[in-house]
């Protein structure tokens, strides 16, 4: 038997012995208790968009997204924060130069730039709903065309050299340190490519000597195809080379 009629029984029995004894009672009628509200178990679902991969950096004069299927071209994002804060962490935690970009995928809309956002010079607006991957870019994710890249340890340490960005940036991870040299085209022989350039403002000159030899990177074990060696004012770095999609050889 449910409450109710429980209740409804309770009522007629001492209806019944208030009858006998000549009280009067005023019966309350019973009122339907509709079930108790239940909280949803997720907070609302956040807007289903499609999935963007490429590159993002923020700063003074930059907020910007790089796709993937369109590295040359700047989109401008609308994230509250989001991709922001991610990169002020990892300009923290990582060893970076100003306006690197950093590698994310995210889940989001693009639409057409508003005309506030167009006069800045950007078409696209990026709006972000979930950022799913946020990393320092590296030669495993860079969709960005680079020419080689350089690994090495003892000092543990990468180059890049990337006619695309118009950079070589040498990290010597360490020691804590990054240098930053303008992009000049290599000399060529037949076992060797040759990138020479120098940085006034550091008073640094280097030299990249890459070679199509097999190369192990000892801290990974894994085999390369290209060996590297690499000098800034007499200081010898020595590691192994992958090759981008622009690269020689």
């Amino acid at each position: 038997m449910n409450l109710t009629g429980i209740f409804v029984t309770a009522l007629i029995l001492i209806s019944c012995r208030h009858q006998q004894t000549g009280e009067n009672i005023d019966i309350i009628p019973v009122r339907d208790i509709s079930p108790a509200q239940t909280v949803p178990d997720k907070a609302p679902s956040e807007p289903a968009g499609k999935t963007y991969k490429g590159f993002f950096v923020s700063g003074a004069t930059k907020h910007v997204f790089r796709d993937c299927a369109d590295p040359d071209k700047d989109i401008w994002t609308d994230d509250s924060g989001k991709l922001d804060h991610l990169y002020k962490a990892l300009i923290k935690s990582s060893l970076t130069y100003p306006n690197e970009y950093a590698y994310t995928e995210v889940e989001g809309n693009m639409a057409v730039a508003p005309q506030e956002i167009r006069s800045r010079g950007y078409d696209s607006v990026l709006t972000v709903y979930k950022v799913l991957t946020f990393e320092q870019k590296n030669f495993r994710n860079s969709c960005i065309p680079y020419e080689f890249w350089v690994i090495g340890n003892k000092p543990n340490w990468s180059l890049q050299v990337s006619k695309k960005e118009s950079l070589i940036a040498l990290k010597d991870y360490t020691h804590g340190k990054v240098y930053i040299f303008p992009y000049f085209e290599p000399g060529e022989m037949d076992d060797a490519i040759t990138y020479r350039t120098e940085n006034t403002a550091i008073t640094a000159a280097l030299q990249v000597v890459i070679k199509k030899q097999k190369c192990s990177e000892g801290s990974s074990k894994e085999n390369y195809e290209f060996s590297a060696k690499v000098i800034m004012n007499g200081k010898v770095y020595r590691g192994c080379a992958i090759r981008g999609d622009s690269g020689s050889f």
